[in-house]
Protein backbone atom coordinates (compact mmCIF):
# COMPACT_ATOMS: atom_id res chain seq x y z
CA UNK A 1 0.00 0.00 0.00
CA UNK A 2 0.81 3.79 -0.37
CA UNK A 3 2.13 5.30 2.73
CA UNK A 4 1.13 8.63 1.16
CA UNK A 5 -1.12 10.23 4.17
CA UNK A 6 -1.04 9.02 7.68
CA UNK A 7 -3.70 7.00 9.08
CA UNK A 8 -5.64 6.37 12.38
CA UNK A 9 -4.18 3.40 14.28
CA UNK A 10 -7.42 3.17 15.97
CA UNK A 11 -4.92 2.31 19.03
CA UNK A 12 -7.45 1.75 22.09
CA UNK A 13 -7.07 4.35 25.00
CA UNK A 14 -5.75 1.73 27.31
CA UNK A 15 -2.59 0.53 25.18
CA UNK A 16 0.49 2.01 24.52
CA UNK A 17 2.41 1.02 20.76
CA UNK A 18 5.95 1.85 20.66
CA UNK A 19 9.24 0.74 19.11
CA UNK A 20 11.71 -0.58 21.27
CA UNK A 21 15.42 -1.30 20.79
CA UNK A 22 17.03 -3.45 22.10
CA UNK A 23 15.95 -3.89 25.41
CA UNK A 24 12.30 -4.70 24.43
CA UNK A 25 13.39 -7.26 21.92
CA UNK A 26 13.05 -10.28 24.16
CA UNK A 27 9.35 -9.74 24.80
CA UNK A 28 8.80 -9.29 21.17
CA UNK A 29 10.73 -12.06 19.90
CA UNK A 30 9.09 -13.92 22.94
CA UNK A 31 5.38 -13.59 21.65
CA UNK A 32 6.14 -13.77 17.61
CA UNK A 33 7.89 -17.13 17.80
CA UNK A 34 4.91 -18.57 20.78
CA UNK A 35 1.91 -17.09 17.78
CA UNK A 36 3.59 -18.62 15.60
CA UNK A 37 3.43 -21.79 17.05
CA UNK A 38 7.39 -23.27 17.00
CA UNK A 39 8.14 -25.54 19.75
CA UNK A 40 8.74 -24.59 23.27
CA UNK A 41 12.27 -25.95 23.91
CA UNK A 42 12.55 -23.78 20.12
CA UNK A 43 11.63 -20.54 22.44
CA UNK A 44 14.24 -19.04 24.50
CA UNK A 45 16.87 -17.05 22.70
CA UNK A 46 15.57 -18.53 19.30
CA UNK A 47 15.65 -14.83 17.73
CA UNK A 48 18.64 -13.58 19.14
CA UNK A 49 19.39 -12.65 15.89
CA UNK A 50 17.49 -9.78 16.27
CA UNK A 51 19.87 -8.53 18.57
CA UNK A 52 22.30 -7.84 15.93
CA UNK A 53 20.42 -6.46 13.04
CA UNK A 54 20.87 -2.68 12.52
CA UNK A 55 17.81 -0.47 14.42
CA UNK A 56 18.35 1.94 10.99
CA UNK A 57 16.46 -0.57 9.01
CA UNK A 58 15.03 -3.22 11.74
CA UNK A 59 12.53 -1.59 13.85
CA UNK A 60 10.49 -4.05 16.80
CA UNK A 61 7.37 -2.88 18.10
CA UNK A 62 5.30 -3.79 21.43
CA UNK A 63 1.80 -3.04 22.20
CA UNK A 64 1.23 -2.94 25.91
CA UNK A 65 -1.49 -2.33 28.71
CA UNK A 66 -1.52 1.29 29.92
CA UNK A 67 -3.03 -0.35 33.23
CA UNK A 68 -0.87 -2.99 33.88
CA UNK A 69 2.20 -3.38 31.27
CA UNK A 70 1.30 -6.50 30.05
CA UNK A 71 2.53 -6.90 26.31
CA UNK A 72 -0.20 -7.37 24.43
CA UNK A 73 0.79 -7.17 21.00
CA UNK A 74 4.15 -7.38 18.95
CA UNK A 75 5.56 -6.62 15.20
CA UNK A 76 8.64 -5.94 13.16
CA UNK A 77 9.49 -3.38 10.36
CA UNK A 78 11.85 -4.07 8.58
CA UNK A 79 12.88 -1.20 5.74
CA UNK A 80 15.01 -0.96 2.62
CA UNK A 81 15.29 2.13 0.20
CA UNK A 82 11.23 3.60 -0.07
CA UNK A 83 9.93 0.20 1.12
CA UNK A 84 9.03 -1.00 4.41
CA UNK A 85 7.91 -4.90 4.87
CA UNK A 86 5.13 -5.24 8.07
CA UNK A 87 5.49 -8.22 9.77
CA UNK A 88 5.35 -10.82 12.65
CA UNK A 89 1.71 -9.08 13.81
CA UNK A 90 1.38 -11.36 16.67
CA UNK A 91 -0.88 -10.62 20.36
CA UNK A 92 -1.23 -13.55 23.04
CA UNK A 93 -5.10 -14.48 23.94
CA UNK A 94 -5.19 -11.26 26.01
CA UNK A 95 -4.97 -9.11 22.74
CA UNK A 96 -7.30 -10.96 20.47
CA UNK A 97 -10.26 -8.84 19.59
CA UNK A 98 -9.32 -5.53 20.92
CA UNK A 99 -7.83 -3.98 17.79
CA UNK A 100 -3.86 -4.44 18.76
CA UNK A 101 -3.12 -5.91 14.96
CA UNK A 102 -4.38 -2.56 13.39
CA UNK A 103 -3.07 -0.50 16.16
CA UNK A 104 0.10 -2.13 15.46
CA UNK A 105 -0.04 -1.81 11.81
CA UNK A 106 -1.07 1.33 11.84
CA UNK A 107 1.55 3.01 14.30
CA UNK A 108 4.26 1.11 11.88
CA UNK A 109 2.95 2.47 8.50
CA UNK A 110 2.98 6.05 10.28
CA UNK A 111 6.23 5.59 11.80
CA UNK A 112 7.50 4.68 8.10
CA UNK A 113 5.81 7.07 6.24
CA UNK A 114 7.52 10.19 8.76
CA UNK A 115 10.59 9.05 7.65
CA UNK A 116 10.21 9.24 4.21
CA UNK A 117 9.45 5.73 3.29
CA UNK A 118 6.69 5.67 0.64
CA UNK A 119 4.90 2.12 0.27
CA UNK A 120 4.84 -0.55 2.45
CA UNK A 121 4.11 -4.55 2.54
CA UNK A 122 2.31 -6.74 4.61
CA UNK A 123 3.14 -10.24 5.29
CA UNK A 124 0.36 -11.93 7.99
CA UNK A 125 -2.34 -14.33 8.15
CA UNK A 126 -5.88 -13.69 6.74
CA UNK A 127 -7.41 -13.66 10.23
CA UNK A 128 -8.19 -9.95 10.56
CA UNK A 129 -8.18 -9.64 6.87
CA UNK A 130 -10.65 -6.65 6.67
CA UNK A 131 -8.75 -4.30 8.69
CA UNK A 132 -5.76 -4.80 6.15
CA UNK A 133 -8.24 -4.06 3.17
CA UNK A 134 -9.17 -0.80 5.69
CA UNK A 135 -5.71 0.43 5.75
CA UNK A 136 -4.92 0.23 1.82
CA UNK A 137 -3.29 -3.28 1.44
CA UNK A 138 -4.43 -5.50 -1.05
CA UNK A 139 -3.68 -9.28 -1.47
CA UNK A 140 -0.80 -10.21 -3.64
CA UNK A 141 0.13 -13.59 -2.98
CA UNK A 142 -0.49 -16.23 -0.68
CA UNK A 143 2.54 -18.11 0.84
CA UNK A 144 2.69 -21.27 2.18
CA UNK A 145 4.78 -21.63 5.79
CA UNK A 146 6.47 -24.50 6.73
CA UNK A 147 8.39 -25.34 10.14
CA UNK A 148 11.69 -27.04 10.31
CA UNK A 149 11.97 -29.01 13.70
CA UNK A 150 15.12 -31.07 13.76
CA UNK A 151 14.12 -33.38 15.97
CA UNK A 152 11.31 -34.90 14.11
Amino acid sequence: TSLSTPIDPATPQDIFVDAVWPDGVESVSRLIIEALGHPARLRAGSLGVLDSLDPDENQFFVARSLHTGEVLGASTMHTRDNSAMLANVSTPPAGHGRGVERALIGTMMNRAASTGIRSATLVTNSRDYPYFIELGFRTQFTVVGWIWDPSR
